[in-house]
């Protein structure tokens, strides 16, 4: 199911019109993971394929065209494929050995084949053929985790989101400064990225003119930093659009950065909290969190789906365009 924005048929319906409630991807069964990116949507089915749709300018979707879809179609030569990401721009796929694939946009090195030439379907990430867990698509970026818990990082490095020191953009993965083991996964926001250690501890590092990294600063970091005030036990992190989020063991939804269309969800529109804060009516029975384009959305144990922040195009499904800055519930499927 999906809703909002639709201008490049990234609703997968058939139309290019927004929607304030979900509406039925027709066409795809067996459906066991998805993701949205800038203008373009990935799914993965059971038998290891991978299907996508919406805007393909930049080859995104991995058909070997640069046609938008508005409705999905299969990427190209994937199979055995257990996770996909969507980034701004470009796409991820985690193999079944182990191994990353990437295609789309390619300016600033994010698919990692070593150029910054464009790909219309599926590439090799340099050296990264097996030994991958998890994968994160950001901004004209992309970060990976190893089965030996290390962070890898390139394409763009501008406010040092690759996290090697440095501000250097690479068309190949680096290591993350620090982080050779004990990382458990990633994720990777506009000019930031989040990693989730083995002790339920968040590291962060990159842009942070906001607060997005959460350490009390607005000052950039090239390198890991710890987030402090979070609690140990944090299952889940979503690095996202200027903000982040992460999900306690306990159940409970924190978000810190900026705040400005209510996307934090505590009931103001700050426009910045450099430390996490709890997200109104979220301290527990919360088992997924998600982050969109300044809106945070949630899953609870009952089973409720709850979204809050920037509403313009109807994004948090609530069956109006109301920006708000509490969890609020989506409309009825």
């Amino acid at each position: 199911w999906a809703w909002g924005t639709n201008s490049n048929g990234e609703l997968g319906d058939g139309t290019t019109t927004n929607r304030n409630t979900a509406a039925l991807v027709p066409g795809l069964d067996r459906v066991v993971a998805i993701s949205a990116g800038g203008w373009h949507c990935l799914a993965l089915k059971a038998d290891g394929t991978v299907w996508a749709w919406g805007d393909n300018n930049d080859n995104q979707l991995g058909d070997g065209t640069s046609t938008d879809r508005l409705s999905p179609v299969q990427v190209t030569g994937l199979t055995n494929i257990v996770a996909v990401e969507a980034g701004y721009l470009h796409s991820l796929a985690l193999t079944a050995a182990g191994g990353l694939k990437a295609w789309g946009l390619n300016q600033a090195g994010e698919l990692g084949d070593g150029t910054t030439t464009s790909r219309a379907t599926p590439v090799d990430v340099r050296g990264l053929s097996s030994g991958v867990k998890g994968m994160s698509a950001g901004f004209f970026f992309s970060v990976a985790v190893t089965t030996g818990g290390a962070v890898k990082a390139w394409g763009a490095n501008a406010n040092g989101r690759l996290g090697d020191g440095t501000t250097t953009y690479r068309s190949q993965p680096g290591d993350v400064t620090g982080l050779n083991g004990g990382i458990t996964a990633v994720g990777a926001g506009c000019w930031h990225v989040l990693a989730l250690t083995s002790t339920g501890g968040v590291k962060a590092w990159g842009g942070n003119q906001s607060g997005e990294l959460g350490d009390g600063t607005t000052t950039d970091r090239w390198t890991p930093v710890d987030v402090p005030s979070l609690p140990s036990g944090v299952t889940k992190v979503v690095a996202t659009n200027y903000f982040s989020l992460a999900l306690t063991a306990s159940g409970g939804a924190k978000a810190w950065g900026y705040g400005g269309f209510g996307n934090l969800g505590n009931g103001t529109n700050s426009t910045s909290c450099p430390t996490p804060v709890d997200v109104q009516g979220l301290t527990t029975g919360v088992i997924d969190l998600a982050g969109g384009y300044y809106s945070g959305h949630a899953i609870t144990a009952a089973g409720s789906y709850k979204a809050w922040g920037f509403n313009e195009y109807g994004a948090l499904g609530t069956g109006n365009t109301i920006t708000v800055n509490t969890p609020t519930d989506m409309a009825s499927f």
